[in-house]
């Protein structure tokens, strides 16, 4: 029949992990990032992820044991305590039964607020008789506050702690005791659930030992089928399942909120946490009362504080019968530790047939020991079995060196012959020696021809040094000529594009002065039109005839006589030239020397008509008629004043 180990143990407080345990239930909507941190991570490296949907995890809140079973005694400790700070939940912590109620009562105002009248009414009407009185109280205390206080209270109530999860945070950030207990069962081990070689020990895909504390060695095992539901990793988990519900019968006191089974390790095995609630009897105090010796009556009774239930694992065993040895604490735990193994024991034999071996886990103290006196031995087996093929690789040796001694054996009858080679070899020693003397003699010899070389070539280097030197100087020289005509050719370049600079602006100045030369003619008719306006109104026209007159003039090109406008710009009417002159900018003709322009104007007009010096200057006037120049010393008074001649004064 085959027998398997049976272990009950203590999980550290280090290594109690929900996400370790419940893997399975928290990875299931991950992101395949998230999962590949998880299995990543140093602890988690022993876990083979392609088996992990295998588990089988139950979780339950921890705050609800808390509630259901510390609730009373909390209530009872704080009634107690003067002070809040010195309350669990420093006085601000409810019950179960008063946080709900507080939210009910608040949602009931948030609601009542966002109705009508005739809906007020009916909520009013419809609501249970036991919420009516919190219900008006609560509804006066908040009638002069906002909505939105409302709700900000409402949401405070919420996160308001319970009087059980008050004491479970305490417990958490405190030192004194933990707030919940794990256990790991297992049923068997790595090598009853793996590949082993003749002598027990856990192989890999080559054969090859694998010692027990490698990080890496659930991942090299060529493991059993872990989805065969006859197979032995199935059956176990049955039986660990089973013995789950037993363990919540045979320990009332050790409330499960928490267990799995994990299928993606080396071996099945259920991790289980629970929370250890023991009753304490309180009415006797801490210490004695104070008598007094004369009167015999009590001065002072003792202290009665602290809670009638608590959590604790050593409380909780005494509470199932277990009793406390003074001299050793650990006792009652192994007690309880066998009892347990016991019933998983009985289940496993029940299920699968298989009785219990005893391992040397029963000698040691907890499962991290055992690990390590199995790596010790995994270690001396293949310290052993590597001596043992270092003594194998000897006696191969021993026996080679013995053959070649049996041979040496039959060389006996070979010594003379050998006596005799000796002789004939000194003989030609001696002639060695000799040549080699003559060979000596002929090296020495080769030495100082060898060293005589050897100097003629370093005095030939000296002289080609020197030749490269003077090379080099010489290019040095042509290097910085090259240099000083570079940098006369970048001063020539500068004063080139100075000078286009230059031209540049010259040019744009031409430009300028061609654009006010091209607005010259304009300015010319506007000048004449303004000044025969002034000549005939100063004879008696009107400005509506001055200017009609002036432009016929200047638009009927009556201004042909250029050499008569010379002569008058020049020598009679200086006066209207500077005029000009003055009104050239006012026009919108700004260059810096503007006699030069009226110049030009001169010069301009004298060119129109050489051809036309010796003919009269003729005018149209409005009637059509002809009239000649007259005579300059005659008297423009004679003239009619209806049309006033007004090319006299040109």
């Amino acid at each position: 029949m085959k027998q398997m180990t049976v272990s009950v143990s203590k999980g550290k407080t280090t290594e109690s992990s929900t996400a370790h345990n419940d893997r399975k239930t928290n990875l299931e909507h991950a992101t395949e990032e998230k999962k590949k941190a998880f299995y990543e991570q140093a602890g988690h490296k022993h876990i083979r992820p392609e088996y992990t949907y295998l588990n089988e995890d139950h979780i339950e809140d921890p705050y609800k044991i808390y509630d259901d079973e510390l609730e009373d005694a909390i209530k009872a400790y704080n009634d107690k305590q003067n002070r809040d700070d010195r309350k669990i939940g420093k006085g601000q912590a409810l019950t179960k039964k008063e946080k709900e109620n507080q939210i009910i009562m608040l949602e009931y105002v948030d609601q009542y607020r966002k109705l009508n009248k005739k809906q007020k009414k009916y909520f009013l009407d419809n609501l249970p008789k036991k919420a009516k009185h919190p219900f008006e109280e609560l509804q006066k205390a908040y009638a002069n506050k906002s909505l939105r206080e409302i709700r900000k209270a409402l949401t405070h109530a919420k996160h308001t702690d319970t009087l059980g999860e008050a004491y479970y945070k305490k417990l958490k950030h405190g030192k004194q005791s933990a707030q919940h207990t794990e256990f790991l069962f297992q049923i068997g081990n790595a090598a009853d659930f793996n590949k082993t070689d003749k002598d027990g020990n856990l192989i890999d895909k080559n054969g090859n030992i694998i010692a027990d504390d490698d990080e890496e060695r659930t991942r090299k095992f060529v493991s059993l089928d872990r989805t065969d539901p006859n197979g032995i990793w199935q059956q176990s988990k049955k039986v660990l399942e089973k013995f789950e519900k037993e363990f919540e019968k045979n320990n009332p006191n050790l409330k499960v909120f928490n267990w799995s089974i994990h299928m993606d390790e080396a071996s099945p095995h259920l991790s289980l946490q629970c929370i250890p609630i023991c009753e304490t009897d309180k009415t006797l105090g801490r210490g004695k009362d104070k008598i007094d010796k004369t009167t015999g009556k009590v001065i002072q009774k003792a202290r009665r504080n602290g809670l009638t239930k608590k959590v604790s694992l050593d409380g909780a065993l005494q509470c199932e019968g277990y009793k406390k040895d003074v001299h050793d604490s650990r006792k009652m735990f192994t007690q309880w530790q066998h009892d347990t193994a016991d019933t998983l024991t009985k289940i496993m034999e029940k299920e699968l047939g298989i009785t219990r071996k005893k391992g040397i886990t029963n000698r040691l103290k907890d499962v991290h020991e055992y690990k390590h006196v199995q790596a010790v031995v995994a270690k001396n087996i293949e310290k052993t079995r590597k001596q043992a093929k270092t003594i194998a690789k000897q006696n191969k040796i021993i026996n080679k060196n013995q053959q070649k001694l049996n041979e040496l054996d039959n060389y006996g009858l070979l010594v003379t012959f050998a006596k005799d080679s000796v002789k004939s070899f000194q003989s030609q020693q001696k002639v060695a020696e000799r040549k080699r003397d003559e060979a000596d003699i002929a090296r020495k010899e080769a030495e100082e021809k060898q060293k005589t070389a050897e100097q003629q070539a370093k005095l030939a280097n000296i002289n080609l040094i020197n030749s490269l030197n003077e090379k080099s100087n010489k290019l040095d020289e042509k290097e910085k000529a090259l240099d000083a005509r570079v940098s006369a050719v970048i001063k020539k370049e500068k004063e080139q594009e100075e000078k286009d600079r230059e031209l540049t602006k010259r040019e744009t100045a031409v430009r300028k002065f061609e654009k006010a030369i091209a607005k010259i003619p304009k300015t010319v008719k506007k000048f004449f039109k303004t000044y025969f306006t002034e000549r005939a109104k100063a004879r008696g026209f009107n400005d509506s005839r001055a200017s009609k007159y002036a432009d016929d003039i200047v638009n009927n090109d009556k201004l042909d006589n250029a050499e008569q406008i010379n002569y008058d710009l020049q020598a009679h009417d200086k006066a209207s030239l500077k005029a000009f002159e003055k009104s050239l900018p006012e026009l919108g003709v700004v260059i810096p020397e503007v006699g030069k322009i009226a110049q030009s104007v001169s010069e301009y007009a004298k060119t129109q008509n050489k051809e036309d010096k010796s003919k009269k200057v003729e005018y149209k006037t409005r009637a059509g008629a002809v009239v000649r120049e007259p005579d300059r010393a005659t008297d423009h008074k004679d003239v009619e004043p209806s049309e006033p001649d007004l090319t006299d004064d040109l």
